[in-house]
């Protein structure tokens, strides 16, 4: 692995006032005999991805996406020393390692001991004392001296608790992501229990921490560029990982009513919303396990789809994009009336002007047969993606183009776009790890085209072609 000078004088200087910093990479050499146990194989490995990949293997289960994204996505590794913390191991992504996550060295046990947070949370610990971005030292789980109070990280924190329910001061905070979101344990209880606190004070419970940490570390990982190396490693260790997500995720599924009475009484979506994440990782493992033939892949989807519309209906946020994939999922389960739930839902939950936006009201008009306002969205639609001053992305020019062939009922156009899609979208290298993949969106398009006869048969149920 290879970085510029610049970028690595950028890391330096960083942290500078650590003291002393100094950064090395692979092999890291004898200079580090005191380098913590946990990571010697690493150091001393001859293939530092099988190492590596062993050392996150006992995270696997609750980390599944981020433990799958260091196999495929990780340019390499650099230790970094200071005066102020004698070692970090430093994750390179992006090809040109652009982007870093930093992972201090573990948490002695004693501090663990007395830390009062689940030992399932701590485990992680044992591995990384803090797993952060390198520059904004957050989107991560954070070291535990920060493990504080939320008026540590916004002074003007009001929280809004229902009375007797949380004593602010017993919240500890082991996850941010700048201001717009906290994740924190309530300690007055044993075990401690999750939660999420947004920007405004909310405090909403969680079902699993570990649940919600993935989605947002493993999420973030996803978007960066698979490694030039990438072969059969990863398959040939997906079985046993799958196995473990499989316990973990069927427990916590499980045990989801147990979390439903402090839900109710906080309110709020997060509760569902956690529940649909869930429930779609439950459907990804089953399809990759058994490549979806198997009945556990449609319950799962179907209660992923049930958990999404309450959390809807309790006032949670989405996008056009997901409502789009959502629609197709119903669609393909051949769910009626969760599919005229989403077609009917006000635009203000989706609608914010984007392209994509607009996109959703045409194939949600055309759905429904409304041909005036479908008529009216069309022009929008073509004048926002061809807008005479650059060329439009690929993406943007297909699903017009799709659109269009529906409204215009041209079968040959809507074949030859709808083949784009197969091969554009819906083979792309975010895909395989996708929860709501482009197939599912796509059969919202095969759904309204059978409805305006441009389609010559139903395509539904074909769930196990569309889902797996």
């Amino acid at each position: 692995m290879q970085i510029s000078e610049q970028k690595y004088y950028e890391l330096l200087d960083d942290v500078l006032h650590e003291g002393e910093p100094e950064l090395i990479f692979l092999p890291f050499g004898s200079a580090f005999d005191d380098m913590p146990g946990a990571w010697v194989d690493v150091a001393n490995a001859s293939d530092w991805r099988a190492a590596l990949r062993d050392l996150w293997f006992p995270l696997a289960n609750r980390l599944p996406r981020v433990h799958r994204a260091l196999q495929e996505r990780l340019q390499g590794i650099g230790l970094l020393r200071t005066e102020e913390v004698s070692a970090s191991l430093i994750y390179f992504f992006g090809k040109d390692c652009s982007f870093q996550f930093r992972g201090r060295s573990p948490l002695a046990e004693k501090e663990l001991e007395a830390s009062q947070l689940p030992s399932d949370y701590l485990d992680f610990y044992r591995l990384h004392n803090g797993f952060t971005l390198y520059f904004s030292r957050d989107n991560g789980p954070l070291p535990s001296a920060e493990w504080l109070p939320p008026d540590y990280f916004r002074e003007d924190a009001k929280l809004k608790i229902p009375p007797g329910e949380i004593f602010a001061q017993a919240l500890k905070v082991v996850f941010r992501i700048g201001e717009e979101m906290l994740l924190a344990f309530d300690t007055s209880k044993s075990p401690a229990l999750p939660f999420v606190i947004w920007r405004d004070g909310t405090v909403e419970p969680l079902a699993d921490m570990w649940a919600t940490v993935d989605r947002e570390v493993g999420g973030l990982l996803e978007e960066m560029e698979l490694t030039s190396t990438v072969n059969g490693v990863a398959d040939l260790n997906a079985l046993g990982q799958l196995q473990e997500a499989t316990h973990r995720h069927d427990y916590l599924l499980q045990h989801l009513s147990d979390h439903e009475a402090r839900s109710v009484r906080f309110g709020g979506s997060s509760f569902h919303r956690q529940a649909f994440e869930l429930y779609l990782d439950r459907a990804w493992i089953e399809a990759k396990k058994n490549g979806g033939q198997d009945s556990n892949l449609l319950g799962s989807y179907h209660r992923a789809l049930r958990e999404w519309c309450a959390s809807l209906e309790a006032g949670g946020e989405t996008d056009a994009d997901e409502v789009m994939a959502v629609f197709g999922l119903a669609l393909a389960l051949g769910d009626a009336a969760s599919a005229h739930f989403v077609a009917t839902m006000p635009a203000s939950f989706w609608g914010d002007g984007s392209l994509e936006a607009h996109q959703l009201h045409i194939l949600f008009r055309l759905y429904l047969s409304d041909w005036a306002q479908a008529e009216a969205g069309i022009g929008e639609m073509l004048g926002l993606t061809f807008d005479g001053e650059s060329p439009p992305e690929e993406k943007a020019e297909i699903v017009t183009r799709l659109l269009e062939s529906l409204f215009r009922k041209e079968h040959r156009a809507f074949a030859e776009w709808r083949q784009r899609v197969v091969e554009k979208l819906c083979s792309g290298p975010r895909e395989p790890n996708a929860r709501l993949p482009w197939r599912l969106r796509l059969a919202a398009f095969d759904a309204v085209a059978y409805r305006l006869g441009i389609a010559e048969r139903m395509i539904a149920p074909f769930v196990n072609a569309t889902l797996a």
